[in-house]
């Protein structure tokens, strides 16, 4: 009996024709990036997002004279190598129909350099740029990834509520939900899944999410987004911190590993050299993360930035929280845990590792600054109420988590596009995501 299904009456990508073998006649569909004229023929560079590589199409001067930059059609044809002197493939039309036509002259996405401003004011159309669609292939291989990587250390992938009634940092940054009386009590969307997903680790130990998060705060940086994605996990029975971070570690070190052993960085690089974007060599870049990562408290790391010659805008001081400048200075050599960070700064669920700090760390990465956040939870139900009560906030259904069976657990998040940000060497986290919505925008 056939249990896999085969969807065999798909048209071929144009990643597919490129990577095919032989002469057969094949369908492929894709978007006219550019036409080059020549005196007898044309050539025009066909692209679909599956591959950075657009597959040129050898027409006649009658067929280029109906197609336009930025035109959709439908084409029949074989996989030929050209009489070039560089002998790349190119497509021989045998039908070409048109599925949508363009107008050249209007049409925003033209062949050349465009600045990441605009793109950024093109989101419904920065998907048909090399550049971009690499990102958004780059955020799916990393997600598939991810999940392999959490399978095979017996995770379970939830689906935790984006509407919730609390909210899970306690610093009121949250955008309510309209009408006010639908729900019986006030609703707001979800600044973190972290509550719901110990609740779900309370009855199968290991859980992970990628959830979008929402937070309305005001700040208008590189690194902000009112709306982005978070990857969370909890665990119980976790008793150590280490254990925590060291799965954090391991975490974007397989993923990295992955992209590295696939050679995706090859495709990058070449789109970015050809797209006129921050030349890095890619794989060096992305070999930073496979070295070792250090670990070191909030107190000495204060210290570090005090002793130092580095000029800082905002002066380092026990009890202050640790700007931009500071997590950038800190990571300058490589990814760094900051740990034991002091109670004030932390919220009201962390477990305390002393009578001043908590048992949480930041993971801050070069270039980005912090990129991920995790601590051991409190599980004694009297210290997490007193703790609830200093701070004004009510909960019942989170505390009640210890009152019957609780354990010792912990857990992290990890800012998706912070990390994309770095593994693609952009400056703007808006730059990573397909409609970013930030302060003052909402436009698509």
């Amino acid at each position: 009996m056939q249990t896999r299904c085969t969807f065999s009456t798909l048209p071929k990508t144009i990643s597919q024709v490129i990577s095919s073998s032989g002469s057969s006649v094949v369908k492929t569909n894709g978007w006219i990036r550019s036409i080059r004229r020549k005196k007898t023929v044309a050539f025009a560079d066909l692209v679909d997002g599956t591959t950075s590589e657009p597959l040129q199409i050898l027409l006649s001067q009658n067929e280029a004279n109906q197609l336009s930059n930025g035109c959709s059609v439908e084409l029949t044809g074989e996989l030929k190598k050209s009489e070039g002197k560089l002998s790349r493939l190119e497509f021989h039309p045998i039908n070409l129909k048109i599925l949508g036509s363009s107008n050249a002259e209007t049409y925003p996405m033209q062949k050349k350099y465009h600045t990441a401003g605009y793109l950024r004011q093109q989101a419904h159309l920065r998907s048909r740029t090399s550049l971009f669609s690499i990102i958004l292939r780059l955020r799916s291989k990393i997600t598939t990834q991810l999940h392999s990587f959490f399978s095979s250390n017996n995770f379970i992938h939830t689906h935790p509520p984006v509407i919730t009634s609390s909210d899970c940092e306690g610093a009121g940054e949250t955008f309510g939900i309209r009408p006010e009386n639908f729900f019986s009590t006030s609703a707001n969307l979800s600044v973190s899944c972290q509550l719901h997903l110990e609740a779900l680790s309370m009855g199968v130990n290991r859980v992970w999410s990628l959830n979008p998060t929402f937070r309305a705060e005001g700040s208008v940086t590189s690194r902000h987004l009112a709306e982005f994605w978070m990857l969370e996990a909890e665990m119980s029975f976790i008793e150590n911190l280490e254990t925590v971070m060291s799965l954090v570690e391991g975490l974007i070190k397989n993923v990295t590993g992955k992209l590295i052993e696939d050679e995706a960085w090859k495709e990058f690089e070449s789109v970015k050299g050809r797209e006129n974007g921050t030349i890095v060599d890619t794989r060096d870049h992305w070999m930073r993360l496979m070295g070792e990562w250090k670990r070191i408290s909030y107190a000495d790391a204060i210290e570090i930035l005090r002793s130092s010659s580095e000029s800082f805008q905002f002066e380092p001081a026990w009890g202050l929280s640790l700007h931009s400048e500071h997590e950038k200075y800190l990571a300058t050599n490589g990814p760094i845990f900051i740990t034991d960070y002091p109670r004030s700064l932390k919220p009201f669920y962390m477990l305390a590792s002393s009578s001043t700090t908590v048992a949480g760390f930041d993971l801050l990465f070069p270039t980005i600054g912090e990129l991920a956040g995790g601590s051991l939870r409190e599980h004694s139900y009297e210290r997490l109420e007193q703790r609830m009560k200093e701070d004004g906030i009510d909960i019942p259904w989170y505390l009640e988590l210890r009152k019957w069976g609780t354990v010792p657990r912990g857990g992290f998040g990890v800012g998706f596009e912070r990390l994309l940000m770095f593994l693609v060497a952009q400056e703007n986290v808006r730059d990573v995501i397909s409609f970013p919505r930030w302060r003052g925008n909402c436009r698509f």
